[in-house]
């Protein structure tokens, strides 16, 4: 494997049956394990709220109405473990055990769920796991962007190969604040998180650009995470030989879609820079991708063609709702 050293996390651990797993941050979702059953109830779909979360809205009335579908469609009432990541409000832990009868809470390193949530719908007996996104916090609450697993059903394993020092999202997603094509208002955080696939479809309208990409290239290996901050760098950023103004909705047309091009360019040569030499050494085991950048179809293809030995599994939600 690999030259990292393994951290082993399980090694045959029991596999309870019926589990219920909340994530209450953007994406929220409601996620059960019955037997052999698996099911992800997304908040959205109950509110109409893209990206809507279980902080802000009715969740007394969003638990109910799962309680009711889960009763009804498996004649399940209690949950004895409840899997979440990150903090569970109090309030709604009370009203959890309440509901479920849950006698325990088990915190979640954000990116072991991906990984997890990836293999088990993989088919895969064993997989080398990437899970990648714009940061979520392990069970200290230590924030990790880009980490990479390795899992054996066979053997029961799930070993932790390496976290890599990069975030590769939240810079993605900034590059998108100056183009016009990409609605917003000042207030750019209102759909910061709708950024990215916006700007992966219009970088196909640019030109493979060559000038002066350093600087971009030094502003994605930019570990801060938080958006806000992240644009005040970029702005002052001097990218092509006349450099743009990268103010709020100031790039249309060529300009926009050439620096969309550019930032698709860099996403894709830095992940291959820091993952090369892992999957070049491991082409006999399968992949899966995970974590909210898995999104970028672009990447993945790019991958494939790499890498043509390796079989490559991408889950249908590698976003938080999974």
């Amino acid at each position: 494997m690999y030259g990292k050293e393994f951290i082993k996390l399980l090694h045959k651990g029991k596999i309870m049956e019926n589990v219920i797993a909340i994530y209450i941050y953007h994406d929220a979702s409601i996620c059960i394990k019955i037997g052999n059953n698996y099911r992800i109830f997304e908040v959205e779909r109950f509110t109409r709220q893209r990206y809507d979360t279980l902080i802000n809205s009715d969740y007394e009335k969003i638990y109910s109405t799962v309680f009711d579908i889960i009763r009804k469609d498996y004649n399940i009432e209690n949950f004895d473990v409840c899997l979440y990541i990150h903090d569970l409000v109090p309030e709604q832990k009370k009203y959890l055990i309440k509901l479920w009868k849950i006698k325990e809470f088990r915190n979640c390193d954000h990116h072991l769920a991906h990984a997890m949530g990836a293999f088990y719908l993989s088919g895969f007996n064993e997989s080398l796991i990437i899970s990648y996104d714009g940061g979520g916090p392990n069970k200290e609450n230590f924030i990790e962007y880009f980490e990479v697993y390795y899992a054996n059903k066979s053997k029961g394993e799930l070993l932790y190969c390496s976290s890599i020092p990069l975030d590769l999202g939240a810079p993605y997603g900034v590059t998108a604040i100056p183009i016009s094509e990409i609605h917003k208002t000042q207030n750019y955080e209102e759909k910061f998180l709708s950024f990215a696939g916006k700007l992966m479809g219009l970088s196909a309208y640019g030109k493979d650009q060559t000038d002066n990409l350093i600087p971009l290239k030094i502003f994605f290996k930019e570990k801060i995470g938080d958006p806000i901050l992240l644009y005040e760098k970029f702005k002052k950023l001097k990218i092509g030989v006349n450099p743009l103004n990268l103010n709020i909705n100031t790039l249309e047309a060529g300009l926009s879609y050439n620096l969309a091009r550019a930032s698709q360019q860099i996403f894709e040569e830095i992940f291959i820079e820091y993952t090369h030499g892992i999957l070049s050494k491991n082409e006999n085991i399968p992949l899966c991708l995970t974590g909210g950048c898995a999104l970028n179809v672009l990447l993945n293809e790019r991958i494939r063609l790499m890498y043509p030995k390796i079989p490559i599994f991408i889950p249908p939600n590698p976003n938080d709702c999974g």
